[in-house]
């Protein structure tokens, strides 16, 4: 069963983080039922593999708008790299320089356009 629960900031941003990560999870790995997802609202942007197909993901709270949004679908991208063995750290690498990041940073626009059409 797939589960994502937000903690932190306003209701209207908990419903907002949720609604979002469902929209990009429904967009990138749909057939992926088994998965937990706990989302953060705080100082940080970032998605980290706990266990198998359990993640956690931390968005900063300060952000807005298209900004916002952006973060969710960046760190969701993480999770269906982590999902699909995607993932590389890449250590020697810039952090743009990373072909993970690289993609999740199209993607999450990608998903922005859907995410305004939809």
């Amino acid at each position: 069963m797939r589960t994502i629960y937000v903690e932190g900031g306003s209701l209207h941003k908990r419903k907002l983080a949720e609604n979002a990560a469902i929209f990009a999870y429904n967009q990138l790995i749909p057939k992926i039922k088994n998965c937990s997802i706990d989302i953060f609202l705080n100082n940080l942007d970032n998605c980290f593999e706990i266990e198998d197909r359990e993640y956690e993901i931390n968005i900063n709270n300060k952000q807005n708008g298209d900004d916002f949004l952006t973060a969710i679908f960046h760190e969701i991208v993480h999770v269906k790299q982590y999902i699909r063995k995607q993932y590389k750290n890449d250590e020697g690498l810039n952090y743009l320089d990373k072909p993970s990041e690289k993609e999740a940073y199209k993607l999450q626009e990608e998903l922005l356009e859907k995410w305004k059409r939809y």
